[in-house]
Order: C-alpha cells, then structure tokens, then sequence
C-alpha cells in the first residue's frame, strides 16, 4: 500500500529514499537531518520511505514527519521482509532524477545537499558515493575492526572517478548503498533491480554496483556529501564483527565470481588467494602470542572473512533465517 502525504506535477530533481525496519526513531533523525539542510528549499526533493515491516511501524513516524515538510512524501509498505524487495520497491515509485540512497540509521552531514549539488548539475556519473562516518553508541567500542565495517572513506579528491570492482578500486572501499545516488535514467529506468536472491543473505547492494559497472556505468567520488551512521553497542561485539566478516567475504567472492567474464577462472583465483591469505593469518596468529590482545582480536575477524571467501557457495544468511539462503552461489 502506498500513502502519498503530498504530491506536485512538478518534475523531481532529487528523490530522498529511506528504507526502514523498526527503527522509528532513528528514521525521523534521518529525515529531519534531510530536510534541515538549508539548500533543501533551492531544489525540488521528494521524500520516500519504504517500511520492510509486517506491522507498518514507521507510518506513524511518517506521519509525524509529513507536518514539518513542505516536500512531496511517499509511505509505502513492501513485503516479505526483505532489503531487497524494499530498495526495489522504493525505486519503483521514486521520480527523481537523481536518487539518494539513505539507510534509516544514517543522518545526513549539513553539508551534504551543497556537497553533492554540483555533481548533481554536471551529471557527469551514473552513480555517486559520498563519506560515510561511524557514530558509536559507545566510543571505548570504536576500535580499527569495528571501525572497518562502518566507515567509508577513501583518499581521492571531490568529483575524482571510482571503480568499483578489481584492480584500481581503491584501498577499504565498499560500494554500500548507503549514501549512494543514483541516476535514475541511467541505472534504474532500464529496469534493473536489486537482487532479492540476496536480500535475506546481505550483500545485494555490492552485486547491483557490480552488475551496474560491467554494463560501463561510471562511478564517482563526492568527498564533501558525508553521513552519519549509528553504531549500536551490539554491532561492536567480537561475535557480531567475526559474523559480518564472515558474511562479508562470502558476498564479496560470491559477487565477484557472479559478475566476471570467466566465473571458474575467477573462482579459482579467489580461492588460491584466500588459501594464502588464510595460511599467512594462522601464522602471525600463531606467534603474536597472548599478550598482544588486539592483534589477536584483529585475526580473528580478519580469519572470518577468508573462511567466508573460501565457503561462498554455501551462503549462511545474515538477516534472520532465509529458506533460499543458498539461491545466490
């Protein structure tokens, strides 16, 4: 079901598409950071929200939301629970020319519409990252590991070119959909989705910037358009960071394999790379020795992931239980 709390004819410059699921307050700090800025009211904006829950908890937020803006705003509940049936769902709807891509736990930097503005102008790219910075819920939990999965950032000027995937693609990028826009006429109107094989599993965002940089999109780096994300204490646990990790390089090699011109070749090279890769952690593991806590803590995330690299073909799911948790090898 969709509510459209206000409309116009007007043509849309910038669609503001929020996915959520039962984090209503979190949602409104989000929408309220989008519509605060004070460029908001130079360009034409729509909000949509895209609510993944079976109880449609965030309509009252929305509701709430619709009386402080003078935007054009969307409420749409998709289901089954499912980020990929919402994202696609929230792409469906959305008019914009450009589409901005906020997850409900992210708030928008003041900064970010005068940021991303003059790229929006030049149209120079199919799709934009911007900065993404952790906000930890307890700062004594901001360590390198916790750090590493929350943080995007990447030494490169404003406006400079992005790869996404293989050689060039710069040191601890993630191309995250959080904080990605999107150019709607170039990589959504010819209808391409998001995969919902991967919705329950995680990873759907890096194989649609996959699938979207072999058909020869191009990418680009917008360094002054930043977000904050909020960091739980529960995502800082060593249980939950060996989790993703792990999670996180099975997405990786089963994406990359997927979206390769020759996917045995590249299965087995990744394979032989995380069997180094795994060899040469079990031996630093082996010798740091037990004093040198962090290192050891370090490893053992790092461990998790190239033993994801090396079982990709059996997906463990990372959103709950998900009955075609292997459809996506």
């Amino acid at each position: 079901m969709k509510t459209e709390m206000s409309d116009g004819a007007s043509p849309i410059e910038l669609t503001i598409m929020i996915c959520t699921f039962h984090r209503e307050t979190l949602l409104l700090n989000a929408l309220r950071s989008a519509s605060e800025m004070p460029e908001i009211s130079s360009i034409s904006c729509e909000f949509v929200v895209v609510d993944n829950s079976d109880e449609g908890t965030a309509r009252t937020v929305v509701e709430r939301f619709a009386s402080e803006t003078s935007a054009p705003l969307k409420y749409i509940n998709a289901h089954p629970a499912n980020i990929s049936v919402a994202r696609n769902a929230g792409l469906d709807v959305a008019r914009g020319t450009y589409i901005a891509m906020i997850d409900d736990d992210m708030t928008m930097q003041p900064g970010w519409l005068k940021g991303i503005l003059p790229h929006l102008r030049e149209g120079k790219y199919d799709v934009l990252f911007g900065p993404v910075v952790p906000v930890f819920e307890d700062q004594e939990l901001a360590t390198r590991e916790s750090r590493q999965f929350f943080h995007r950032d990447v030494a490169l000027a404003d406006g400079a070119p992005l790869i996404v995937l293989g050689a060039g693609r710069p040191s601890g990028f993630s191309p995250g959909a959080g904080n990605a826009i999107l150019q709607r006429a170039t990589c959504i109107a010819a209808g391409e989705r998001f995969d919902e094989r991967y919705g329950r599993l995680g990873g759907e965002d890096t194989d649609f910037f996959f699938r979207l940089e072999r058909r020869r999109r191009s990418f680009g780096w917008a360094a002054n358009a930043a977000t904050n994300e909020f960091v739980p204490i529960d995502r800082c646990s060593d249980e939950y960071l060996q989790r993703r990790s792990f999670v996180g390089g099975q997405i990786f090699a089963a994406t990359y394999v997927r979206n390769t011109d020759h996917p045995a070749l590249t299965a087995l090279k990744v394979g032989l790379i995380a069997s180094v890769q795994l060899v040469t952690l079990l031996l630093i593991s082996l010798f740091s020795g037990r004093r040198l806590i962090d290192r050891q803590r370090a490893n053992r995330v790092r461990l998790a992931g190239v033993r994801g690299k090396l079982s990709w073909r059996r997906m463990v799911p990372f959103y709950g239980d998900a009955p075609n948790a292997n459809a996506a090898k």
